[in-house]
C-alpha cells in the first residue's frame, strides 16, 4: 500500500484486514501526501526476507493527524515496524504487536502532540522496542510490554507525558536488554525539602501510602544546615 507521490490526500478512511507476506513495504505515506481522521487495524504485514529499509508502517507525510493505529501485526521488518519521522498528533497508538525488526520496533522521530499509546507489544526487535527519540509531548503511555529487544524495550529520551493526575506508564519489563523483576525500576513517589527551618521541625507525611500501595519502600535522605545557628544555640 504505497502513497509515495506528492498530493495525495486521503481522510475519513479505514485500511484495515490486510494481509501482506513477503511483501516489499506495508504501507507507505511520503511526503507530500496526507492521511488525517481515519484508522489503520488489524492489518498482517510480513516483511521477512524484504529489501533492505522496508517499513512495515510508515507514516511520513505532510499532514498525519488524528489516526487510530491499532491491532496490527508486523513481523520481519527490515528497518522499523512502525515509523513516525514526520509530526503527527492526536494519534492513538494500541494493542500492536511488532516482532523480528531489524531496528526498532516503533520509533517516533519527531515531535508531536497529544498520543495514546496503549497495549503494544514488541520483542526481538533489533533496536529498542519503542523509541521515542524524537520527543513527542502529552504522551499516555500504558499498558505497553517489550521483550528482548537488543537495544532496550522502552527509550524514552525527553518525552513528556500526560500527568493530569494518572499514571500512564505501564511496568518495565526490561532494561538495556536485561529483564527487570518485581516492579520493573524504582520510582520517586514524594520528597521533602525542609529549609529555612529556625524551630523543631514537627511531625511531616513524606507520603501518604495508598491502600493499593501496601509493601516495601526505600528512603533516602541526607541534611546540609541552610540556616545558620543564633548564638547559644546547642
Amino acid at each position: 500500500i504505497n502513497q509515495s507521490g506528492s498530493g495525495y490526500t486521503v481522510t475519513n478512511s479505514t485500511i484495515s484486514n490486510n494481509t501482506m507476506i513477503s511483501v516489499g513495504q506495508g504501507l507507505i505515506l511520503s511526503t507530500g501526501s496526507s492521511l488525517t481522521n481515519s484508522k489503520i487495524e488489524n492489518n498482517w504485514f510480513d516483511l521477512t526476507g524484504a529489501g533492505a529499509n522496508a517499513d512495515g508502517i510508515y507514516l511520513g507525510g505532510t499532514a498525519q493527524n488524528n489516526l487510530i493505529i491499532r491491532g496490527n501485526r508486523i513481523i520481519g521488518a527490515t528497518r522499523y515496524g512502525i515509523n513516525f519521522p514526520a509530526t503527527a498528533s492526536d494519534m492513538v497508538v494500541q494493542d500492536n504487536v511488532i516482532s523480528g525488526s531489524t531496528s526498532s520496533g516503533i520509533i517516533w522521530q519527531a515531535a508531536g502532540a497529544n498520543w495514546k499509546v496503549t497495549g503494544n507489544y514488541v520483542y526481538s526487535n533489533g533496536g529498542w522496542g519503542m523509541d521515542m527519540s524524537g520527543a513527542p509531548t502529552v504522551v499516555q503511555f500504558v499498558g505497553n510490554k517489550g521483550r528482548n529487544n537488543s537495544s532496550g524495550d522502552f527509550s524514552f529520551a525527553s518525552t513528556t507525558f500526560d500527568t493530569s493526575g494518572r499514571d500512564y506508564i505501564g511496568q518495565i519489563s526490561g532494561y538495556n536488554g536485561i529483564a527487570t523483576v518485581a516492579g520493573g525500576i524504582p520510582v520517586e513517589y514524594a520528597q521533602i525539602n525542609a529549609t529555612a527551618q529556625t524551630a523543631a521541625i514537627t511531625t511531616t507525611t513524606l507520603y501518604a501510602v495508598p491502600a493499593s500501595g501496601a509493601g516495601q519502600y526505600r528512603v533516602s535522605w541526607n541534611a546540609k544546615v541552610t540556616t545558620a545557628a543564633t548564638t547559644g544555640a546547642g
